[in-house]
């Protein structure tokens, strides 16, 4: 009734890694699907902040900001915003991957393992989104920086 299976330390390894490697690249194959649904985010919100702003930039434009320095403040907001993103993004995800490890690693092999926070990964994928944010403004800032001035004052 009972069966019993002998495998060496070497084959139970290869078989810990390899769940873990499945369980970890569900995770890692989001990575590219949340970037693009944070690109487009970025975009409508930064389009909606252009257009709700037109008279202010249209100001800005009047006193003598450029049609670049207004193109890069807009690209600087969205760029702050992947920064907001990150930090916040880093701060959940610390407790979320000690209790994954934890639940993922005693349910999925009976073992406990050990957390350890991938700095190095954090750090390359918040660079990332601050990138992809700032990538995100671009169209929205030359948008912005292609109002022109009256037209901008007189919007309502």
């Amino acid at each position: 009734k009972r069966s019993l299976f002998i495998v060496s330390a070497a084959e139970l390894r290869r078989e810990i890694q390899r769940v873990l490697d499945d369980s970890i690249a569900v995770f890692r194959s989001t990575e590219f699907i949340a970037l693009w649904v944070a690109l487009l985010g970025v975009v409508g919100a930064m389009l909606a902040a252009v257009l709700d702003r037109t008279r202010e930039i249209g100001v800005l434009r009047a006193i003598g900001a450029s049609r670049q320095q207004v193109a890069r403040f807009v690209v600087a907001e969205a760029a702050f915003l992947g920064l907001t993103a990150a930090v916040g993004g880093v701060l959940a995800g610390i407790p979320i991957g000690f209790v994954f490890v934890h639940s993922v690693g005693l349910h999925g092999t009976g073992w406990l393992f050990e957390y350890y926070f991938p700095a190095v990964a954090a750090l390359r994928v918040s660079i990332l989104v601050i990138l992809t944010a700032a990538l995100a403004g671009f169209w929205p800032g030359r948008r912005a920086a292609r109002l022109s001035v009256t037209e901008a004052l007189a919007y309502e």
